[in-house]
Parts: structure tokens; C-alpha cells; sequence
């Protein structure tokens, strides 16, 4: 557990860092779905434990500059973190055992996302 992550149960609520400033990733459920079926039905499987992470880590600043993008006039206000966050490295195992890549970036699960909140169906946005 690093420092920060302790720090979370150990530091009064009031003094608790704000974790909105730090890049994380958010997977879409489709990817996430879709990597379950391929590694469920891959006979090229050797390991049993792999890394299933969307295409970008984002802040929560980040977020809200895309969900203002698909929003028009949202406003969302959201501090500038130090790190912007950017691009995850895909992991190579789960690529070459069942072809997982990701296909969905933020921007695109939130226009989804935000589709199906207004129509109540989903539809694959390319």
C-alpha cells in the first residue's frame, strides 16, 4: 500500500488528500465485458491474471472537459490537478493471449453514456 492510499484511513476526513487532482482510469463497461467473453473462450490462455485498463487515466478536470464536450453550456468546475493523466499502456499479455485492446476512450463511453440517458437504449457510438 503506497504512502497515499494509507494515508486514506489514517488522516481525518477534513485532511484527507483530494484524490479528484490525481489521473485514474475509468474502464467502460463494454471493454470491460468484451475482455471477459475473449479470455473466457481464448484457447491460447498461459497466465490467469492480466491487466484489463482503458485507453487514458484522466483527473476528474479531465473528465468534466469532455463531459462539457458532448454537454453543450454543462458547467462543470473541477481544480487542474499537476498531472493531466494521458494514454495507458495496454498489456501486451492480454493482447497477444485473447486480442484485448481497448475501444473505448472517455469521450466516447460518456457520449454512450449520456445517449442512453436520453433515449433509454444504448447505442454503439464509433
Amino acid at each position: 500500500m503506497s504512502a497515499e492510499e494509507a494515508s486514506l484511513f489514517s488522516t481525518p476526513p477534513g485532511q484527507r488528500p483530494n484524490r479528484s487532482l490525481s489521473p485514474s482510469g475509468l474502464l467502460y463497461a463494454k471493454d470491460a465485458g468484451r475482455a471477459g467473453i475473449l479470455a473466457a473462450t481464448s484457447d491460447r490462455l498461459t497466465d490467469n491474471v492480466f491487466r484489463i485498463q482503458p485507453m487514458e487515466a484522466l483527473t476528474m478536470h479531465g473528465i468534466a472537459e469532455r463531459l462539457m464536450r458532448i454537454i453543450p453550456g454543462g458547467q462543470i468546475e473541477v481544480p487542474v490537478g499537476p498531472d493531466p493523466g494521458g494514454p495507458v499502456e495496454p498489456d501486451a499479455r492480454a493482447k497477444e493471449q485473447f486480442d484485448y485492446v481497448p475501444e473505448y476512450d472517455v469521450e466516447r463511453g460518456l457520449r454512450e453514456y449520456v445517449g442512453f440517458l436520453k433515449t433509454g437504449r444504448y447505442e454503439t457510438i464509433g
